[in-house]
């Protein structure tokens, strides 16, 4: 092993949005063996420096999913993608049409700024969301006022949160499934540039180091992270993952037992 990829919320964050004190060494001990630590998180960097202090112990950051990654020690944005406007418009059109729930987010690095369209009252996440974001969202009146993006989220309530028959019409976007990090009940759908996902981040990033799949180790808890789990050579789930993945991956302890350091004193394969 020499590069670990974490997710971020509901895996190496506690349910106290903190990282355990146990973890926080072992994410040190790390770095000093030389093995490359990255988080890969959905959050946008503004979202992200509220939980993670300048100093924290990782060489990179994926950010929203793979859209961007950040060199953490020089704070450099060193990779974005962005959906360009004219499908940006086609998209939020084609969304408007079915009267789905969205946001439509900046390109990096302002991407804690978005446009929404919201039509179901029902849809307390979305209200959550959009509450929590407020001084940085705007109503969207004119899908063609819109310029590029660096995602598109999709919030249903649990109770409808099939996409089918929408698919169709969301092309030339990679469609990313995630439970909310808000209810841990709604469904997100994340649009993404073509050529973002944590996985593929996650190869920008080997290759720098001329590292592989086989070099790396894996540990997530959510759908977002299938991509990069199915392509990590070592792979982990947490506890408090859905159950659909606690099937398909080797499961660990809970995100509040410091699942990180359990691997490490458990788990690791050299």
């Amino acid at each position: 092993m020499k590069i670990v990829f974490s997710d971020l919320d509901g895996t190496l964050l506690n349910t106290r949005q903190t990282v355990s004190s146990a973890d926080m060494q072992t994410l040190e001990a790390l770095g000093r063996q030389k093995i490359i630590r990255v988080i890969a998180t959905g959050r946008s960097y503004f979202s992200l420096q509220k939980v993670l202090k300048p100093d924290f112990p990782v060489d990179y950051i994926i950010l929203s999913s793979g859209v961007g990654i950040i060199d953490w020690r020089s704070k450099t944005l060193i990779q974005s993608y962005e959906i360009p406007a004219n499908d940006v418009q086609k998209i939020a059109g084609f969304l408007i049409s079915r009267q789905v729930d969205f946001m439509v987010h900046a390109a990096l690095p302002d991407n804690h700024w978005f446009s929404y369209v919201h039509t179901n009252q029902h849809n307390a996440d979305f209200k959550r969301r959009l509450k929590l974001y407020a001084p940085y969202a705007s109503a969207l009146y004119n899908s063609a006022s819109l310029t590029a993006a660096s995602q598109f989220v999709l919030i249903f309530p649990e109770e409808s949160s099939s996409i089918d028959g929408l698919r169709s019409g969301l092309k030339n976007v990679n469609l990313i499934r995630a439970t909310s990090p808000l209810d841990n009940q709604s469904v997100w759908y994340e649009l993404l540039p073509k050529q973002a996902s944590k996985r593929q981040a996650a190869q920008f990033i080997c290759e720098r180091f001329q590292y592989g799949a086989k070099d790396a180790l894996a540990l997530g808890n959510d759908y977002n992270d299938n991509d990069l789990l199915d392509w990590a050579g070592q792979k982990f789930v947490v506890a408090n993952a859905p159950h659909e993945l606690k099937k398909r991956y080797p499961v660990i302890v809970s995100n509040n037992e410091s699942p990180l350091t359990y691997i490490m004193e458990n788990l690791i394969l050299t």
